[in-house]
């Protein structure tokens, strides 16, 4: 069972749960031009990578307007998990890992309670000119 008052500002789902380990849901600043010029922030032994919020239907970007940079986010995001990111914060955090249609649950935009997008919002005015990535991570032990 879900412990409510331990997730942070993510609305995890009502899905399949495994105890399987931990999930934890971070806010990221990708510079995807690739400088490392304020890079710093790493995700060390996070868990494993389930995805970000550009693999889910409803991502913090609408996808149509993204055209041909949809595969370059993703592998910038990808590059960024063995070395460092702008910054990050961890928004969510539950201790079992989720399933939906057999396929791992990715945290989007739409799932970030109120407080969380405005976490959001606040963390790509102030990186302005970077993607801003929510990342999520299960089996974490």
């Amino acid at each position: 069972m879900r412990d409510i008052s331990n997730t942070g500002f993510v609305n995890f789902p009502d899905a399949k749960m495994l105890d399987t380990g931990k999930t934890f849901v971070y806010l990221v600043s990708i510079d995807c031009e690739g400088s490392d010029e304020f890079s710093g922030s790493t995700l060390k032994n996070a868990g494993v990578y389930v995805g970000n919020d550009v693999d889910t239907n409803n991502g913090s970007i609408a996808l149509s307007t993204l055209n041909g940079k949809i595969d370059q986010l993703k592998r910038s995001v990808e590059k960024r998990l063995d070395s460092s990111f702008i910054s990050t914060v961890l928004i969510g955090w539950s201790n079992l890992s989720y399933y939906k249609n057999e396929s791992p649950w990715i945290c989007g935009y739409q799932n970030l309670t109120h407080n969380g997008r405005q976490i959001y919002f606040g963390l790509k005015k102030l990186h302005y000119d970077k993607d801003i990535k929510i990342l999520t991570f299960n089996h974490i032990k």
